[in-house]
């Protein structure tokens, strides 16, 4: 398609773009063929992902990037969706009107009647329309034009399934890239000096652009502090939020607008996720730590889902898993220890230790593969999931044990001081995956932790089983 030349005192309300961009070259491609397409493909480009990965950059970016392909004008607007105080369509309609050339005192008072006169004024002009921060599919209906010749731009932080369109999910940075933002920001000489440095720093920063360029900032205010300075920071999981914030800009009040629009049960879900020593987790676990069904569980998960504070990964089995950024369960941990009783996280914990000795015994015995005359069931768990719910994720036992055995062994590390028992017994049924595998290491490294600790609190029954 030919540039186009642009229309006099044709409107523009682009902020200034948001430099650098870096690791979008894929993404810039794909928006690139949308907003140069014929009249009749699709007229929406709709860009989701967490907070913090970097939407409103490139939906900037795009829209000075191809300013000469709608020589009529660049309409954009922040809707505000996941603040305090949405912004009213009706008054970004006034907005886009007089950008539009309408006097104030022509724009009528009725909102249809707004709608109405913007795609009149639309329907012959090719003009780019950028709806930043979008809440629901609802808020942006009235603000999407409908000239053959206009394209929408929306991001949002929600999957926005109202809307239809081509639509473009923004994922975290690769390593590398993050590197190289981390470079802009704070200085090339600096970085190229200490790499593994700087690759430890952009780890703890989980890849997230927006962390990224925080610590970014952060390092050029102080030209003389250590790289080591801030990655030993980084590693506190104490404090490590409170390293991510310079003037306005903060990943914890970003993270905390998604999280103030979820219902109180999927807020509890996910503080209570933050607490079992992974960030990937099935959702048998959530079902225990919240009393109640596999069904229920996944109810609450597709509310985190939608607004992308987990991610879904599918196992070589077909089996779905549910994946939390390290940002977002920093935040969720510290909401945990402030919102949640400490006799209520343990209880919820306990359910989730209980469940992991219900499915190892049950696997176990599928397996029929009794090792040197152990007993199976070493301990009754005191909260099992229903029957039904056990049956189907033990359909195959031995790759859930595979899929499981990771989160299982960090779950008894990170809940063995607190119940020595449960999590000793739950090291004793992974004996018969252990050997079948030839995880020998692996075997003799976390049992031995739960021996130490069985005999630490005086435990005799399970440091025998552990022995």
């Amino acid at each position: 398609m030919e540039s186009r030349s642009r229309s006099v005192g044709a409107p523009c309300l682009l902020p200034p773009a948001q430099l650098p961009l870096v690791g979008r070259d894929e993404e810039v491609h794909v928006a690139g063929r949308f907003l140069k397409a014929a009249d009749d493909e699709s007229q929406c480009l709709i860009i989701t992902g967490p907070a913090g990965v970097g939407k409103t950059s490139l939906a900037v970016y795009l829209g000075h990037k191809f300013i000469r392909e709608f020589p009529d004008g660049q309409l954009y607007a922040d809707l505000g969706g996941f603040g305090a105080t949405p912004v009213d369509p009706r008054k970004v309609l006034a907005t886009f009107l007089r950008a539009l050339g309408m006097r104030s005192s022509t724009i009528p008072r009725d909102i249809g009647e707004r709608v109405a006169m913007y795609r009149t004024l639309l329907a012959q002009r090719r003009v780019l329309v950028i709806l930043d921060n979008v809440a629901d599919s609802r808020t942006a209906r009235d603000l999407l034009p409908n000239g053959l010749g206009c394209r929408a731009v929306l991001t949002s932080r929600s999957t926005l399934a109202g809307n239809s369109g081509t639509r473009l999910q923004l994922p975290h940075l690769r390593q590398d890239d993050a590197v190289a933002l981390l470079s802009h920001m704070a200085g090339s000489s600096r970085t190229a000096k200490r790499p593994v440095v700087a690759n430890r720093i952009v780890n703890e920063c989980g890849c997230l652009p927006l962390a990224v360029w925080v610590i970014g900032a952060r390092l050029a205010a102080r030209p003389h502090m250590p790289l080591e300075d801030m990655a030993r920071a980084l590693a506190d999981e104490r404090s490590k939020l409170n390293e991510f914030t310079v003037g306005d800009v903060a990943v914890r009040a970003s993270i905390e607008l998604s999280y103030r629009h979820l219902g109180t049960s999927a807020q509890r879900v996910l503080r209570l996720m933050s607490l079992c020593g992974s960030t990937d987790l099935s959702a048998w676990v959530v079902a225990a730590l919240l009393d109640t069904d596999l069904a229920g569980a996944e109810l609450l998960l597709d509310q985190l889902l939608e607004l992308h504070l987990v991610e879904v990964r599918s196992t070589s089995s077909g089996r779905t898993r549910y994946q939390m950024h390290d940002m977002v369960a920093a935040f969720a941990r510290e909401a945990a220890y402030r919102k949640d009783a400490e006799d209520h996280r343990k209880r919820a914990l306990d359910r989730v230790l209980s469940a992991a000795l219900q499915l190892t015994q049950t696997a176990d015995v599928q397996l029929s593969a009794d090792f040197r005359g152990i007993t199976r069931h070493h301990h009754p768990p005191q909260w099992t999931l229903p029957g039904d719910d056990a049956h189907r994720l033990l359909s195959h036992p031995l790759s859930w044990f595979d899929e499981e055995a990771e989160f299982l062994g960090r779950l008894i590390e990170r809940l063995i001081s607190t119940n020595a028992t449960l999590a000793g017994c739950l090291a004793v049924s992974l004996t018969t995956f252990f050997q079948i595998r030839s995880h020998f290491d692996e075997w003799r490294q976390l049992q031995q932790k739960a021996l130490a600790e069985a005999v630490a609190k005086g435990d005799r029954r399970t440091a025998v089983k552990l022995h």
